[in-house]
């Protein structure tokens, strides 16, 4: 048997970082909405918003987060973001984030302020991302 390894979420993990969830100990609500205005071929602006409500046996919590993005050219979007976490784990997270499309291979997102700790989801693989505060930049070269 694997020794269990303690995370600050709470959420177990093996030896190796891999994570296991048990969704019979949890109760989750998770509603969230997108509305999107598209001002003009060039121009858009979008509105997101998500309340996840969950209670575990040992603690209980809201994620509220709200994202505002303008998108200009297709090439540029500009995001503000909010994360207000209340009940047991409080917290607030803020950051401004700046996506740029440079042509059809280059991808950027330069980001600055916090992020609170969460999983993250991508083709069907999560993975937990901690906590961070900062700037920060992310390239991706498709090919």
């Amino acid at each position: 048997m694997r020794d269990i390894i303690p995370d600050p979420t709470g959420i177990p993990a093996d030896s190796e970082g891999s994570y296991r969830f048990d969704f019979s100990l949890s109760r989750e609500i998770d509603p969230e909405a997108t509305l999107i205005l598209r001002l003009s071929d060039l121009y858009s602006i979008s509105l997101y918003g998500r309340n996840r409500m969950r209670k575990d046996d040992d603690k209980k919590y809201s994620d509220i987060d709200a994202y505002l993005t303008f998108s200009l050219f297709s090439i540029i979007d500009l995001t503000l973001a909010g994360s207000k976490r209340t009940g047991d784990l409080e917290g607030k997270w803020g950051r401004i984030e700046l996506f740029l499309h440079a042509g059809g291979m280059l991808d950027m997102i330069l980001t600055y302020g916090s992020e609170r700790g969460d999983f993250v989801c991508s083709g069907g693989i999560c993975r937990y991302e901690p906590e961070f505060k900062g700037f920060k930049v992310k390239a991706a070269i498709n090919f």
